[in-house]
């Protein structure tokens, strides 16, 4: 019989953050103290500088699952909003956006273009640009999104998406950004396979209980504040 795909995807380590390229390195992360028989806690610092990005099949080869969860340690300077996550037709459209700040915001378009963007969910109040670390998880199931923020759920709300959503998945992934009108930068595909590892940016699916194509796009790097991301969401800490 065929072995089961995992159902998670390692973010970070499919776009190879462990290579520290442009703009990225390892700091210390949310637990710099070392415990008993384990490592030392690292994180990854975005900078301002860097550009990350690939195409979208190569972190669903089959097809971006339509309820899904996504799970991240972090850490954000204060100040203006900062995109963690962007997901692209092969158009060049929005299809995914998660959007850091004073209150997150979740962007979504389905195939028909369901919700409109003044229908995007907005979670206010859940500040994530404070300059501390944040155990973070969005869970979309059917037509809601549900925010649980340093394993506290803060609120569920509406997706008015449509009954059957799909996102193209031969567009690209962009970490750290959004595409805007400034800068080029080219994703190649097939990339060597990459070893599975727990890094700090995850997704799943289906969610989990409560608590060859060659693309060119503009692709403004991360141009508000640095953060940064922790390994490994599943380490002790996350339930500590």
């Amino acid at each position: 019989s065929s072995a089961i795909p995992d159902p998670v995807v390692d973010v970070l380590a499919v776009l190879q953050l462990q290579k520290e390229p442009e703009g990225v390195r390892k700091t210390p992360g949310f637990c710099p103290q070392k415990r008993a028989g384990s490592r030392m806690d690292t994180a990854f610092r975005i900078s301002r500088r860097a550009q990350i990005s690939a195409p979208t099949w190569q972190l669903f080869p089959g097809q971006f699952p339509a309820d899904f969860s996504v799970m991240a340690l972090l850490k954000a300077k204060p100040g203006r909003p900062v995109f963690l996550l962007s997901l692209y037709d092969r158009h060049g459209v929005q299809q995914l956006g998660i959007e850091l700040g004073r209150s997150p915001r979740f962007l979504y378009r389905d195939q028909s273009g369901r919700p409109a963007p003044e229908d995007y969910p907005v979670f206010r109040g859940a500040n994530l640009t404070d300059g501390r670390w944040h155990r973070l998880a969005l869970s979309v199931k059917k037509k809601q999104v549900t925010l649980f923020l340093d394993c506290k759920k803060e609120a569920t709300v509406a997706l008015p998406r449509g009954n059957s959503p799909v996102l193209d998945i031969k567009g690209i992934t962009v970490f750290g950004a959004r595409i805007l009108d400034e800068g080029v930068f080219e994703v190649e595909s097939s990339p060597p396979p990459l070893p599975p590892a727990l890094v700090g940016l995850s997704l799943s699916s289906p969610p989990p209980p409560p608590p060859p194509l060659r693309e060119t796009s503009r692709v403004h790097p991360p141009n508000l504040q640095d953060f940064q991301l922790g390994l490994n969401p599943r380490h002790s800490c996350w339930n500590g």
